[in-house]
C-alpha cells in the first residue's frame, strides 16, 4: 500500500512539476514583448504546429505536435509561446507568409524559418481562438497575404 501511494504521489508530483515548467517557458516567450502595448491575446488555446523540416528544436520534422499556448499581438508585433517555447515570432521585418481563416474557430499561421543550410523550412500551425476573421484582419501587419471567411450576417 505504501508503494502504490509513493507512485502515485511521484506522478501527481511529475505532472505538477511538467505543468509549472510549461507554464514558465510560456512567460519567458512572451518576455520579447516587454514594453509594448498589447492589442489582443489569447491565453490557453490549443495549438497544432507541424513543420517540414527542423525548424524548432527538439521537434520532430513532419509531425503534428499538439499543444497549449498564449497568441499575443503586440503593436506589428505578433508571437506564439507555447510550452515547447516561442514557435511564431512575427513582424514585418520577419513576416507570416500566410494567415487564414478558414472556418470558425479556427485560425492558420503560415511561414517561412530559415535553417542553417540556407534552405527555408515551411512551417503551419493551426489555432483554436474566438473570432478568428477578427484576428486575420488584425494580423495583416505581419503578413504577407490574409484571407478569412465571410461573417455570417
Amino acid at each position: 500500500m505504501k508503494l502504490l501511494a509513493v507512485v502515485f504521489f511521484g506522478l501527481l508530483f511529475a505532472a505538477l512539476g511538467a505543468r509549472a515548467w510549461g507554464w514558465f517557458v510560456r512567460r519567458r516567450g512572451l518576455s520579447r514583448l516587454a514594453g509594448l502595448t498589447r492589442t489582443r491575446e489569447a491565453r490557453g488555446v490549443h495549438v497544432r504546429a507541424r513543420a517540414d523540416g527542423r525548424t524548432w528544436r527538439g521537434l520532430r520534422p513532419s509531425r503534428n505536435h499538439h499543444t497549449r499556448g498564449d497568441l499575443v499581438l503586440a503593436g506589428d508585433r505578433l508571437v506564439l509561446a507555447t510550452a515547447l517555447g516561442v514557435l511564431v515570432d512575427a513582424s514585418p521585418a520577419r513576416p507570416l507568409t500566410v494567415v487564414r481563416a478558414p472556418g470558425p474557430g479556427r485560425l492558420v499561421l503560415e511561414g517561412k524559418d530559415g535553417e542553417a543550410d540556407g534552405k527555408a523550412t515551411l512551417y503551419r500551425i493551426e489555432v483554436v481562438v474566438d473570432a478568428p476573421d477578427v484576428w486575420a484582419r488584425d494580423l495583416v501587419k505581419v503578413a504577407s497575404e490574409v484571407s478569412a471567411f465571410p461573417r455570417p450576417a
